[in-house]
């Protein structure tokens, strides 16, 4: 009879985009039943205005997810470990900025980690005071993967063949095309480079 009641439940919420509160959502998700999770949580970095350079301006990103981060993103990855079947893959993307919150929480949550999947971006935003206080533009994200236990699924093989019979590396450079909707224009403002999250599915 459980089984049968957790098949509805999920079969309730497949093929569906459900927008909402996700912490509210993921109770809905009976426990052990989800193959991936592929998350772009906020990174805790929102900041008002614009930013112009002599070449550019640059639009900030300051959106009401941004606050209280740390509480927010160890309760997602509570839950995750509890709606994820054994074997079952998380990838979160961050930044340094969350990387260590996002890692720490996944390793005592009993997540285990497999790797830290970088891609550089060609164009990244300019850092305002970047000479003031001596740093290097950034000019990357992280993608963390870990999996519940054992891996059950990666496609290796065709990863290997889609990059030329070689083993695929943890780094990707994403370039502009690259970071450019499929509907001719950003739908998001912190939308991710299809690339990337094709490759990870």
């Amino acid at each position: 009879m459980r089984m049968e009641i957790m098949h509805d439940r999920i079969e309730g919420l497949l093929n569906k985009i459900i927008q909402g509160d996700y912490l509210e959502i993921m109770k809905d998700i009976p426990d052990d039943s989800i193959d991936m999770i592929l998350t772009d949580p906020p990174y805790g970095v929102s900041e008002k205005g614009v930013f112009e350079t002599p070449e550019k301006n640059y639009k900030r990103v300051y959106e009401e997810w941004d606050i209280d981060v740390e509480e927010l993103t160890k309760k997602f990855i509570k839950e995750s470990y509890r709606v994820l079947k054994n074997g079952g893959a998380i990838y979160i993307t961050c930044s340094f900025h969350n990387l260590r919150l996002c890692w720490d929480a996944l390793e005592k949550e009993g997540f285990t980690f497999r790797n830290n999947f970088v891609f550089a971006k060609t164009n990244a935003m300019p850092i305002k005071f970047a000479k003031q206080i001596g740093i290097y533009a950034y000019s990357y994200e992280n993608a963390l993967y870990f999996t519940k236990g054992v891996t059950k699924t990666f496609n290796y093989d065709y990863l290997k063949a889609i990059n030329g019979g070689k083993q695929f590396r943890d780094f990707m450079v994403i370039t502009n095309r690259d970071r450019s909707s499929r509907f001719g224009k950003h739908l998001h403002p912190c939308e991710k480079p299809l690339p990337v999250f094709e490759l990870f599915i």
